[in-house]
């Protein structure tokens, strides 16, 4: 690009077409003799960082670790990293990464997060999604049944945990045979 100067010696230059990243700008003077000098300017042109937004989960369970999966983007190439806000029921608390732990996780409690991209020179736009810990459904552990296998003239026996972490809860067995229910621990065959 060519251009004169000012009567005052300077010269203004104005481009939009410059794109992110390190920049190169080289000014050449010449005189009417054509005499030249030749300098540089390195700076770098920045692009703002962003998130995809985070994803938590649709649903949280009690006792069950929150993870935030979170994807970030920089159009310069930067490395980006993330400043993590966690809220439960509305107040901040002292977690800074990108999970809670899942002791911390309780029935009807809601968990914020407001995440925010950094390039190392701006932040970006902060991204916030909640989620409400719902009650989840009980484990059945330790189930058996004896004789394993059983034959046609036992008395089969069942027998199983079941846990909550909401509330307390029992197993109830329900044994179906020729299309006929029966409830209980045990059937004589």
């Amino acid at each position: 690009h060519t251009q004169g100067v000012q009567s005052n010696g300077t010269l203004d230059f104005y481009t939009e077409v410059l794109s992110p990243g390190e920049q190169i700008v080289t000014a050449t003077a010449t005189d009417l003799d054509g005499a030249f000098s030749t300098t540089s300017v390195h700076f770098l042109i920045n692009a703002t960082p962003a998130l995809v937004p985070p994803i938590l989960p649709t649903e949280a369970h009690t006792l069950t670790e929150l993870v935030a999966i979170i994807n970030t983007e920089d159009l310069d190439g930067n490395s980006v990293t993330v400043n993590y806000e966690w809220y439960k029921n509305g107040t901040l608390t002292n977690h800074t990464i990108d999970r809670i732990p899942g002791i911390e996780i309780q029935v009807g409690d809601t968990w914020t997060l407001k995440a925010t991209p950094n390039d190392g020179y701006i932040d970006g736009e902060t991204e916030e999604q909640s989620v409400t810990v719902v009650n989840g459904p009980p484990v059945i552990d330790n189930q058996t049944m004896l004789p394993n296998p059983p034959y046609n003239d036992s008395v089969v026996l069942c027998s199983a945990t079941a846990t909550d972490p909401e509330e307390n809860v029992t197993a109830n067995f329900e044994w179906i045979v020729n299309g006929n229910s029966t409830t209980g621990t045990q059937l004589d065959l």
